[in-house]
């Protein structure tokens, strides 16, 4: 179910990128253990965790076509100066349903 999962939302992103729907661009996934990363056109999108270190599976972080980060990096991010540090459970971009 998880495989799936990880399956469904990476699939989400990459066709709804606007990397993608500016003319073909490369799209690669690279497993390393319990994190998936996605390469745009060689450039870093954003690194999929899931497995036992992660509360639930997340997108962290999330960058728009020109490269800016564009989620939070805390908790993640420990150091990041003036970010707010409440939800430590909500990290960066993540789909929760039911159980």
């Amino acid at each position: 179910m998880k495989q799936r999962n990880v399956f469904l939302m990476l699939l989400f992103l990459t066709c709804f990128n606007p990397w993608l729907l500016a003319g073909d661009q490369a799209v690669k996934l690279v497993r390393d253990g319990d994190q998936i990363e996605a390469l745009i056109s060689g450039k870093p999108f954003t690194t999929y965790y899931f497995g036992a270190e992660s509360p639930k599976p997340y997108l962290h972080p999330l960058r728009s076509a020109q490269g800016t980060i564009v989620t939070r990096g805390w908790p993640m991010v420990k150091d990041i100066p003036g970010e707010s540090q409440d939800h430590p459970h909500h990290r960066a971009l993540f789909f929760a349903h039911s159980d």
